[in-house]
């Protein structure tokens, strides 16, 4: 069994979530990795059989937000608060994917481009999969869920108090405009003489390449 979602600014379907709600609460062993967590919508709650969870996020370049890490820990139980988890002590943490097993010994991957965020499951251009794997390649996850687990801590309200989000700005903008065109970033303060002294540099550089190759003709032209 195999399923394929592609998604666009015009879609209107719910599959992606849907396959998070069916995951969430039948699965008796769950791992969520994201890279960043922006946005929690998952209504169904942890099945009551559930052993085995872990949900892993990001934290690089300060993208995930406080609000809907907080929204994941109010929506899980509280003896399982300490499962939800940041990648604190690893650079590049990129993964976008589900794995878990029912209590029918299935075990099921869901893996492509979505993020946790608004975006992903509304208006971005995603493409994921879901597929049934083997109960080998189940247990390939675990370790490597673990291995991920062992560079992480577990989320504590210190950890939110000291995480600084990224200071991202949005424009007010019409409908039609993408949000990439209302993005505004602030633009570092380059020292003005050391881009003019690059501009230079290029300049000169690009004057002396074309002397050696006029050169290089001649002796050719020359043999």
């Amino acid at each position: 069994m195999t399923q394929l979602f592609l998604h666009s600014d015009t879609s209107n379907d719910k599959e992606l979530i849907s396959i998070y709600e069916k995951a969430v609460s039948e699965a008796v062993e769950l791992y969520i990795f994201s890279a960043y967590l922006t946005h929690w919508d998952v209504k169904n709650k942890l099945n009551s059989k559930l052993q085995e969870f872990k949900f892993i996020f990001g934290q690089d370049f300060g993208l995930s937000k406080k609000e809907a890490i907080r929204k994941v820990l109010k929506w899980l139980p509280s003896h399982l608060k300490f499962t939800l988890m940041v990648a604190q002590g690893i650079q590049g943490f990129h993964p976008k994917a589900v794995f878990w097993k029912n209590d029918k010994n299935e075990y099921y991957a869901l893996i492509g481009s979505s993020n946790l965020t608004h975006a992903a499951f509304n208006s971005n251009y995603e493409a994921n999969i879901l597929t049934k794997i083997s109960e080998q390649d189940f247990i390939k996850v675990k370790s490597w869920a673990d291995e991920i687990a062992m560079k992480s801590i577990p989320v504590s309200e210190d950890w939110l108090k000291g995480y600084k989000e990224a200071e991202v700005s949005y424009k007010k903008s019409a409908s039609s405009r993408s949000a990439i065109d209302g993005l505004s970033l602030k633009i570092p303060p380059y020292n003005q003489e050391l881009i003019k002294a690059r501009r230079i540099q290029m300049k000169n550089h690009q004057t002396v390449r074309e002397k050696l190759k006029i050169l290089l003709i001649n002796v050719l032209v020359e043999r």
